[in-house]
């Protein structure tokens, strides 16, 4: 099925050069979704258009990012089978009958360590970028040598850097170390799902526009957790709390017999070397 395609009031030449997509043309926003998309039209189609998505005299071009399973090759604007609406910075539309799901928007390469579901009961796959278990992490990273003492350090990947800084962030704000609002709290969570999704805020919109809200009072925190695996982390921590109360309490016991052991000798006279026993 179809994933969203968008028209912008340029020209074909302005955003396509050497059959590939000139990304610093393109509106911020739509930028990042089509972030995965480099030749033309390998990877995406970019067709002239007669007229306005919304039916008006004027002119433009469409981009239709590939997705995994269909072919775009012979797409094109059809106004009878497809429903536009204006956002910010673009025309963002689709399939009529045919709304995108999940697997419509998946990048070609994606990291699904948890899943989430929307309000129509969609999974939708969420990358974790750290967690109690240093090698449940999914973002990819190289291994370094240090150089004297044969260690070894663990460095993410240049392109994966923003989300891993991200993620000690969220960690902190669950662990009540910073305070957030609302605002960056949902911005975070659609942060996550732009490394396995081609969406952004206005894609996000136009999901709400179908009745297939993904950003919710339930969905923010659940995308945030599943990206630092709260699960596994609480349970490591429960793990660390019950060895710290157990080696307490074996110090207490040690302790104790400790007085014990010393009451015992100081009535012992006869252990005692018999010059300090006069």
């Amino acid at each position: 099925m179809p994933g969203f395609f968008h028209f912008l009031p340029t020209t074909r030449d302005s955003i396509v050069d050497n059959r590939k997509l000139k990304h610093s043309a393109l509106p911020p926003g739509l930028r990042s979704v089509l972030s995965d998309c480099i030749t033309v039209p390998d990877e995406c189609l970019v067709t002239e258009a007669r007229s306005l998505p919304d039916g008006t005299a004027g002119s433009g071009v469409c981009i239709y990012p590939k997705g995994k399973a269909e072919d775009p090759l012979d797409w094109k604007m059809n106004l009878n089978h497809q429903t536009w609406i204006k956002t910010v910075d673009r025309w963002i539309g689709w399939e009529t009958d045919r709304p995108p799901a999940p697997e419509d928007l998946q990048r070609k390469k994606i990291f699904s360590d948890y899943t989430v579901k929307d309000a129509e009961q969609r999974l939708w796959s969420i990358p974790c970028a750290r967690s109690g278990n240093p090698a449940a992490g999914s973002l990819p990273a190289a291994y370094v040598f240090g150089d004297n003492n044969g260690s070894v350090t663990t460095e993410v990947l240049e392109d994966y850097q923003a989300l891993w800084a991200l993620s000690a962030d969220v960690m902190d704000f669950f662990s009540d170390r910073t305070e957030r609002d609302l605002v960056w709290q949902i911005a975070s969570a659609l942060e996550c799902l732009r490394l396995n999704y081609r969406i952004d805020r206005a894609e996000i919109n136009a999901l709400h526009h179908l009745g297939l809200t993904l950003l919710t009072r339930e969905t923010v925190p659940g995308i945030l957790l599943c990206l630092i695996d709260h699960d596994l982390m609480q349970e490591a921590a429960e793990a660390e709390s019950k060895k710290k109360a157990s080696e307490s309490k074996r110090l207490e016991v040690q302790s104790s017999q400790n007085v014990l052991h010393g009451q015992q000798a100081d009535t012992v006279a006869t252990d005692l070397p018999e010059v300090l026993s006069k």
